[in-house]
């Protein structure tokens, strides 16, 4: 989790804290590996919460960071609009 903190772009103090189990103001730049595409967060709140098998996982604004993500990216909407046949 350490090194994903890292590679999204919080830095080494904001990684500890969040590994702590504090949450974190952020407004800066998060950059997504999945996209290859960075995204201007601000304002945004960050935690790491572990689930019920003890896994951790990163979300921001209490939505895990993938579909933040896709949500800022503006993916997984319906584009198609046509008539049915």
């Amino acid at each position: 989790m350490e090194r994903e903190c890292l590679e999204y772009g919080f830095n080494e103090e904001q990684t500890n804290k969040l590994l702590h189990g504090q949450n974190i103001n952020y407004s800066g730049w998060l950059h997504s590996n999945e996209y290859r595409r960075n995204v201007l967060a601000d304002n945004v709140t960050a935690q790491v919460i572990r689930d019920e098998n003890r896994n951790l996982f990163l979300h921001i604004n209490e939505i895990p960071i993938a579909q933040w993500f896709k949500e800022q990216f503006g993916l997984g909407q319906e584009k198609r609009r046509g008539l049915r046949r």
